[in-house]
């Protein structure tokens, strides 16, 4: 029981990474495309 707790707080851990991940990396994208489309 506690390691199949441990391993869906694990899962979701690992869920969290990948969506801040990807928002910080197409944030970063669209920084770009901003900044370098009003120059």
């Amino acid at each position: 029981m506690e390691s199949e707790k441990s391993r869906a707080t694990g899962m979701w851990i690992r869920i969290a990474i990948y969506i801040l991940g990807f928002s910080v990396v197409f944030g970063a994208l669209m920084f770009t495309a901003v900044t370098y489309g009003h120059r």
